[in-house]
């Protein structure tokens, strides 16, 4: 089960400390040797190629905003890689785990110093940072509505998994590829419902009584990093939007469930990105690689 921010706070931390190996951020090498499995099959692993680069990043000189930035990237990074090494053992070595889980509380405790918060107290200033909380709209309709949460082992239920670039869903029981086809949501769109949460966990299902109707019932309301739309054909993502009613992300949320993917090595240039805010489509690798800057993608003529 993948962890939280307050199941960070609660007990991964004291099981981080258990397994301490960095006290400060470590140089590129040392990174590269204490995260060594003793295989080749590091390049193989793209959780981990995006550790490798955060890391190097790091090394350089930045102003604070910049490397709270790079360190907030490097936490999230490091939480979905332990979150999700099970699943994938073959790419993603349990050998790294003691490097990673320790080099994630590195990350925390630098984040705690330049936030200036006490560690028990940085989950919930990280979701307030990352976090988009319900709107107005989606807290009255859940009231109105007496909406229905879904508690932390449903919830699992919902969690899609990435797999040699494939997004594999469990909630009809059995492990199949995520396919959307034929799926009818309100308002006449195609697809799944989705929210990626502040822990980076990636949550889809079909608009079905007794499943999940609105995109607050997965994480019971709290506040997360980006809610919409997604259609998939057998494990593969076709098409993402935020047209989360009850979050109403910017289009720049799309960007952090795009490094998900990227992370999760899923080809972004298959995808097509629509903008619920700005109304323009392009492919995600352009999105992504403009960082959500619509005039940016305009003037290069990438738009769909």
């Amino acid at each position: 089960m993948g962890l939280t921010l307050k199941e960070y706070d609660n007990k991964f931390k004291t099981f981080a400390q258990k397994h301490e190996t960095f006290v400060e951020l470590p140089t590129y090498e040392k990174w590269i040797a204490a995260s060594d499995s003793g295989n080749s099959l590091r390049l193989d692993d793209p959780a981990l190629k995006s550790i490798d680069a955060l890391v190097s990043l790091l090394q350089g000189n930045h102003s604070v905003g910049v490397k709270r930035y790079l360190l907030g990237e490097l936490f999230f990074t490091t939480m979905w890689w332990i979150n999700n090494h099970k699943k994938n053992p073959t790419k993603m070595q349990a050998g790294r785990l003691r490097a990673i889980v320790s080099l994630n509380m590195c990350a925390a405790n630098k984040l705690s110093a330049i936030l200036n918060c006490p560690i028990n107290g940085l989950a919930g200033l990280l979701r307030d940072i990352y976090g988009i909380a319900m709107c107005e709209h989606g807290l009255k309709a859940d009231r109105d509505n007496k909406q229905q949460y879904l508690d932390c082992l449903t919830r699992e239920r919902f969690r899609v998994l990435f797999r040699e670039g494939i997004a594999y869903s469990y909630f009809r029981t059995d492990e199949r590829p995520l396919d959307t086809t034929g799926n009818m949501l309100d308002g006449n769109r195609e697809g799944y419902l989705f929210v990626l949460s502040l822990s980076g966990a990636f949550y889809a299902a079909p608009q079905l009584s007794g499943l999940t109707n609105c995109h607050s019932t997965f994480m019971s309301g709290a506040p997360v990093q980006c809610g919409g739309t997604i259609s998939a054909k057998k494990g593969y993502i076709t098409t993402i939007k935020n047209d989360s009613g009850h979050y109403k992300p910017s289009d720049l949320a799309l960007t952090k469930v795009l490094t998900i993917f990227r992370t999760a090595g899923v080809n972004l240039k298959d995808i097509i990105v629509e903008g619920q805010v700005s109304g323009k489509s392009t492919n995600a690798d352009v999105f992504l690689g403009q960082n959500g800057n619509w005039q940016n993608i305009l003037k290069s003529g990438r738009i769909k």
